[in-house]
């Protein structure tokens, strides 16, 4: 869909008052393109100087990303945490000139994944 709005230019005369005068046309139209080919997209994202180079005037967001293989991922991210885990205790044990007995108990928190760099902070759910 494309949004069309007039635009307008002010003058004043000499006793102040103003005038609105027809100046040009707007128009809008925002597109969405999802694909599962990420690169492709990267690319065109990229390309957006090009556009503005040769003149076409537009607003652009940065792509957003969206991860399917976030149960398979979040496995194998537990499997490594857990292997710090034990490693660290290990050396806890070691430098206390002591010995790691049987496991007695588990727990594991809140599980979440943010953007890099990103302090966001979420509860028990994730984002």
């Amino acid at each position: 869909m494309v949004n069309i709005n007039k635009k307008y230019v002010y003058s004043y005369n000499q006793n102040g008052q103003s005038n609105r005068i027809f100046d040009d046309y707007q128009l809008e139209q925002s597109i969405k393109i999802e694909s599962l080919e990420v690169d492709k997209i990267e690319n065109i994202s990229r390309q957006v100087k090009d556009l503005i180079n040769k003149g076409v005037e537009f607003n652009s967001k940065v792509p957003q990303y969206y991860f399917s293989g976030l149960s398979d991922l979040k496995l194998e991210m537990i499997a490594a945490a857990t292997e710090d885990a034990q490693l660290r205790a290990e050396q806890i044990a070691l430098n206390a000139n002591s010995t790691l007995g049987n496991l007695k108990n588990a727990r594991m928190g809140v599980f979440q994944i943010t953007a890099q760099n990103s302090n966001d902070d979420y509860s028990w759910g994730g984002s």
